[in-house]
């Protein structure tokens, strides 16, 4: 009995590191973590999770410390243990066994919550990226694509009479594929609002193309898995083998589908390489547009809660830019920041369409010196893209599909 007590504070100790450590490191390898610990609130909740996970550790050592003082005491190794070597030792043995309890249930938590499915998804007719888009034959080889960002279901601070007032634009207009571009939820890890949000897409659109794009919020604590079950079921249909990056031909257009989260941190060297050269291998007189969650130009604030500028982001401009701009692409679309905003920065065309519901960011405080054209502050809408050999001509329209401003691209390849 006296040796298991010896032995117990040390391995409760290591086994509560080691449960500790191994669900932190889940954590950090879900997809868009790295991104969420910028946020003030979340970083707080992680640090105070790996901390408790280290205390087992801290305390074993200072029972060891305790231990081995006691032993060069009189009486050498043979005496019966202090008093503080008894409670340090009893400390450390209650709270390893603790921590490790509280990590796995912690870990086996999340990922249950993260892949809780109440019932089959509803059937949305999702746009199959090996297969493409086919223009309708009756705008003669042209392509009409439709793209909004940031409907946030699942928050009281998000709009749902503009988020439905947009849908219903959509559905009026009859694009060829429609792309929400990300943060189709508040916190991802919650299956409610990605069923919310799935059964608007299919009572309002009905069987109208659509392609979801996973946004920061939609990633939160594993929320990947809920974003591939209800927009991604079959990820071998991405022609990359990831549900987050990949592209899609439509007509006289290739769209290619980029992983910007938060920031760049997402956006790793093996899919900038893949980005790279894929639209070095474009064919001559196919247009290239990349889609992605994250902006590279926006107008911006700075965040009350985190003190954080959302505005040209420095780490997806040095990241993505110089990528558009060696291989021509004609126009980034992103969401993100929820304006609508239209950009040209080295040649590249930028929108922003986070118009989709949520809560309206403030007016800017700063006004990006790439800036074309800007909607007022609280602007709903969509912008839609109608490709053709000529060229791409825009249009940014209000929730209810009043034309707010146009432009158009001229060839570039």
């Amino acid at each position: 009995m006296k040796a298991i007590a010896r032995k117990l504070p040390l391995a409760a100790a290591a086994a509560a590191t080691l449960a500790g450590a191994a669900c932190v490191a889940w954590l950090f390898t879900r997809e868009g973590t790295v991104g969420l610990y910028q946020w003030t609130i979340w970083r707080g909740r992680l640090n105070a999770i790996m901390a408790a996970f280290a205390a087992p550790a801290a305390l074993a050592l200072a029972w060891l410390l305790a231990r081995s003082r006691s032993r060069r005491a009189p009486g050498g190794a043979g005496a019966a243990p202090g008093r503080l070597e008894r409670a340090l030792g009893a400390a450390t043995a209650a709270l390893g066994l603790l921590v490790l309890a509280g990590a796995a249930a912690l870990w086996i938590g999340l990922a249950s919550i993260a892949r809780q499915m109440s019932g089959p998804p509803p059937k949305l007719n999702l746009v199959d990226p090996v297969s493409g888009i086919a223009p309708d034959p009756r705008r003669g080889g042209s392509v009409l694509l439709s793209f909004s960002s940031d409907p946030h279901w699942g928050v009281d601070t998000a709009n749902p009479g503009a988020r439905l007032a947009v849908l219903r634009s959509v559905a009026d207009l009859r694009p060829d594929a429609f792309f929400p571009l990300g943060d189709q939820v508040e916190q991802g890890m919650y299956e409610g609002p990605w069923r919310e949000a799935a059964e608007a897409y299919a009572s309002v659109l009905g069987g109208l193309p659509i392609r979801p794009l996973m946004g920061n919020h939609d990633s939160v604590i594993d929320g990947q898995a809920h974003f591939e079950r209800f927009f991604f079921p079959d990820r071998s249909r991405s022609g990359t083998g990831s549900p987050l990056y990949y592209s899609i031909d439509a007509g006289p257009v290739r769209l290619f589908v980029v992983n910007l989260l938060w920031r760049e941190e997402s956006f790793g060297r093996a899919q900038r390489a893949w980005l790279d050269s894929s639209l070095a291998a474009l064919p001559p007189g196919v247009e290239a547009v990349v889609l992605s969650h994250c902006f590279a130009y926006s107008s911006g604030y700075v965040d009350e809660e985190t003190g954080l500028w959302w505005r040209d982001d420095p780490g997806v401009i040095a990241a993505l830019s110089p990528i558009l701009e060696r291989n021509k692409v004609a126009l980034h679309i992103s969401g993100h920041n929820h304006y609508l905003e239209l950009l040209e920065k080295n040649g590249v065309t930028y929108a922003v369409v986070g118009g989709m519901g949520g809560k309206p960011d403030p007016e800017p405080a700063y006004a990006s010196p790439a800036s074309v054209w800007r909607a007022p502050a609280g602007t709903f809408g969509r912008l839609d893209l109608l490709a053709s050999a000529e060229g791409l001509r825009l249009a940014f329209v209000d929730r209810d599909g009043k034309l707010l401003r146009e432009a158009a691209i001229p060839k570039r390849r």
